[in-house]
């Protein structure tokens, strides 16, 4: 008998969510469903997940063929069509914007929430339901997977839908009643699961329910699934997509459950390989806020296999978690979201021991006091790591940090508090901190790269191309974000392997305007016709054998803009990246660049003190007034140069800045000097040799002029020189 049944009789046998006890758990489930659905403006959509999945459904209603899926006007075989479809849907009922496009993930993650509630609150109560909802979006993965325009949500909905169908179906069997009806909708939940992911969606639930069968003696119950309507509604709804794909392309069903379901799982032709542990540490942080309650659980499991009847629904929950964990850990492809699947079992399983422990007093305090522990370490460790407080500086989330922080620690302490007198406010007080650093992580994610990079990039191509009636070509890759944006296929130069070419072999003629030649790109690159290129940045010293020395307007995830055409803009910085800062150099007489490995020892060894754990990316060799100066300079988002004599004395300190962080006086020499220039880069060295200590060195352009401007921190103009024709300021 579960802890609701009481409220059952009181409330004429409804399961009581709505008890005075149950209340404040409800309303904590309902704030981490607000939060799921909060999105501030300039949350864009990351690349490379959510802009494909948001690009090939706008292609569909772009192209009116919603049977083959294209990516880039290129057939895009990987996955089935559903998510495609929903995604299309909302496109066309609330326009082209990052919230449609994560409206269907959203929807399929309330889904399985309502479905956790529900299910686990049947079998347990309805304390255990809502206790089992809250850990589900409370745990890291579950919510961070609610909100991402990514397959994986849906297929969580459907695999939790099959697996709750056809339990209810074999339990309605084994009662000897009418389960026509269970099985129907087991085979519609495995046809979605299939038409969302391909046979992952139905062969992993039907494992955990033919295995759960077996270990509890209930075999002979599975008929209404085997010989039921499951099996005839599912090939219904699954087959028709697959047969007509095979008959529009010849060799589809070969691809896509050979190589994209067998070779992914066998091998590591997808290069997503990982040790047999990689979802280990996936499970302990993405499933932190339920993880001590689900360890209890665990223990536990040792009791249940002994009383397997009794305890039937547990080994359910314990064979859905093992059946995904260990089908994953043995594949050759491995990536986070792929367990999701079993976040559901997991929440199921933590909620059921939670409750129970409730009643314990001398194991629920121990419980709670583990999980404030783990916060704990948790925020110590993202202080502590290297990059944190670069990115929390460099992206201005201070904040966001502190209070995020301070309102995960303070929560995670009080609710081991609260633990000893009322589980249910603890409970409330622990959602509440993990909502808060949600909501933290929500507000900062239109202040870092991946959430704007791309679509900066993406937008400022967009406006050139459109003012200077320029034509938009991708080097060598394809940013999925680039055509979700400009809302237009872009042709690709030089295509090498990636997930959009294994699916031309049965398209004849395929590609021909997509996929351009390099031969036949840079005769019109300098031809006279305008272009503007995104380009790797570690790819754009190929353009400087091109005859044309491109500017560089925008970047974006490791990739820069290129045009091959002066591009008038007010006083304003451009996007700065570390190509910018080494390119710098290639039109000084005095300068050359050398091949690290070249290097003297003694100049490598000072740059390596001065700059520890940094990697330089290359090196150029300086002569001035008789002396010889070596210059190397790091890679990454925030570039470094280090200038060590040929003796191995240190020269100087140069760093890339943003235009912000000049001096006001600097900032206002600038505005008054060169009144109408265009700013192209932004450094500041620190000097130990001679002249100021700090100067700021800035890289104009008027018209076709280019001038290297050294300010010192009062304004005053220390240096200043016109850069030869020709010399690129990346």
């Amino acid at each position: 008998m579960s802890e609701d049944t009481a409220g059952q009789q009181q409330t004429g046998g409804r399961v009581p969510y709505f008890l005075p006890g149950n209340r404040l758990l409800l309303a904590s489930l309902l704030l981490l469903i607000l939060v799921v659905w909060f999105e501030p403006a300039g949350s864009w959509l990351a690349e490379p997940d959510e802009t494909r999945y948001a690009e090939i459904p706008r292609e569909m209603l772009a192209s009116g063929d919603f049977v083959t899926p294209q990516l880039n006007s290129l057939p895009y075989l990987e996955k089935p069509p559903l998510f495609y479809w929903a995604n299309a849907a909302s496109l066309k009922m609330f326009g082209e914007s990052p919230w449609a496009a994560r409206l269907p993930a959203r929807l399929a993650a309330l889904g399985t929430t309502l479905l956790i509630l529900l299910a686990v609150g049947r079998l347990w109560g309805a304390r255990s339901g809502l206790v089992a909802a809250i850990l589900f979006l409370a745990s890291p993965l579950g919510f961070g997977l609610s909100r991402l325009n990514t397959i994986d949500g849906l297929l969580t909905f459907f695999f939790t839908a099959t697996v709750f169908a056809g339990y209810a179906t074999i339990r309605r069997s084994e009662a000897g009643k009418n389960a026509l009806m269970l099985s129907t909708l087991t085979g519609v939940a495995a046809a979605g699961g299939m038409l969302t992911k391909g046979l992952v969606g139905v062969v992993l639930p039907g494992s955990i329910l033919l295995l759960w069968s077996l270990v509890t003696g209930r075999v002979r119950h599975l008929r209404p699934l085997i010989l039921g309507p499951a099996a005839p509604v599912f090939l219904l709804l699954a087959v028709p997509w697959f047969f007509v794909m095979e008959r529009r392309h010849s060799g589809f069903l070969e691809f896509i459950f050979i190589h994209e379901h067998v070779m992914r799982f066998s091998t590591s032709v997808h290069h997503r390989e990982g040790p047999i542990y990689y979802f280990l540490p996936v499970l302990v942080a993405g499933f932190l806020p339920g993880l001590p309650f689900l360890v209890s659980a665990l223990k536990d499991s040792g009791g249940w296999a002994r009383q397997r009847r009794e305890h039937a629904e547990e080994l359910l929950f314990l064979i859905w978690v093992a059946v995904v964990f260990l089908f994953f850990s043995v594949s050759g492809s491995k990536l986070v979201p792929y367990v999701l699947p079993a976040w559901p079992a997991l929440a199921a399983l933590a909620a059921r021991a939670g409750v129970i422990q409730h009643a314990e007093r001398q194991r629920r305090s121990a419980v709670w006091l583990v999980h404030a522990v783990c916060v704990t370490l948790l925020v110590l460790a993202g202080f502590l790591h290297p990059s944190v407080p670069s990115w929390i500086a460099d992206y201005h989330l201070l904040p966001a940090a502190l209070f995020a922080s301070a309102a995960l620690l303070s929560t995670a302490w009080l609710a081991t508090i609260l633990a000893r007198r009322r589980f249910e406010l603890a409970l409330s007080v622990l959602a509440a901190g993990w909502a808060a650093l949600y909501v933290s992580l929500s507000t900062a994610w239109p202040k870092v790269p991946q959430a704007v990079v791309v679509h900066e990039l993406a937008r400022v191509a967009k406006e050139v191309a459109s003012r200077e009636g320029a034509t938009v070509v991708s080097y060598r890759d394809l940013l999925r974000g680039l055509p979700w944006e400009l809302r237009s296929p872009v042709p690709i130069i030089d295509y090498g392997n990636g997930e959009i070419r294994p699916q031309l072999h049965s398209l004849r003629g395929a590609g021909q305007s997509v996929f351009w030649q390099g031969e036949r790109f840079w005769k019109e690159w300098q031809s006279g016709r305008r272009f503007l290129a995104v380009v790797r940045e570690r790819e754009v010293h190929e353009f400087d054998g091109a005859g044309l020395f491109p500017q560089i307007l925008s970047r974006g995830y490791r990739r820069v803009l290129l045009a091959n055409f002066p591009v008038a803009a007010p006083l304003k910085q451009s996007a700065i990246t570390s190509v910018a800062f080494h390119n710098r150099y290639r039109g000084k007489e005095n300068t050359s660049r050398v091949r690290l490995k070249d290097l003297p020892p003694q100049v490598v060894a000072r740059a390596k003190r001065e700059k520890p754990g940094e990697r330089f990316v290359c090196a150029f060799q300086e002569a001035e007034d008789g002396s010889i100066a070596y210059e190397l300079i790091t890679g990454g988002r925030k570039p470094h140069a280090v200038a060590v004599s040929d003796h191995g004395g240190l020269v100087s300190l140069e760093e890339e800045i943003s235009l912000d962080q000049l001096p006001d006086p600097v900032l206002r020499a600038l505005h008054r000097s060169f009144p109408g220039s265009r700013i192209e880069l932004v450094t500041r060295e620190y000097q130990r040799a001679v002249g100021p200590t700090v100067l700021y060195e800035v890289y104009v352009r008027q018209a076709e002029q280019r001038r290297e401007i050294s300010f010192e921190t009062t304004g005053r103009i220390f240096r200043t020189q016109i850069l030869p024709s020709g010399n690129p300021l990346s």
